[in-house]
């Protein structure tokens, strides 16, 4: 499915969606919580709080970012009517 990159608040972005600083092309992981693991379980877990979000990139690097920072969501046809209708609670 073809995506397109709409500006938008990361506020209104699914966690796990990817994004783009408003007029970059690095792809990032937007997520509002971080788990740690070490042999076999679970280490540390980090909540960003809030206001607070996290973007990862493709190295692992972590940015926290407040989440009225405009990106560029790379969103398909389903997360843009989801954003339309208004209801992201019930992601996919």
């Amino acid at each position: 499915m073809d995506e397109v990159k709409v500006i938008v608040p990361l506020s209104v972005v699914p966690d796990d969606s990817t994004v783009t600083k408003r007029t970059g092309t690095k792809e990032y992981t937007k997520r509002s919580k971080l788990t740690v693991y070490g042999p076999g379980k679970e280490i540390k877990s980090i909540e960003a709080g809030e206001g607070v979000v996290f973007l990862i990139d493709d190295s692992g690097n972590i940015n926290a970012m407040s989440e009225t920072t405009e990106v560029g969501w790379l969103a398909c046809e389903y997360d843009l009517q989801v954003l339309f209708r208004g209801d992201l609670g019930s992601q996919k």
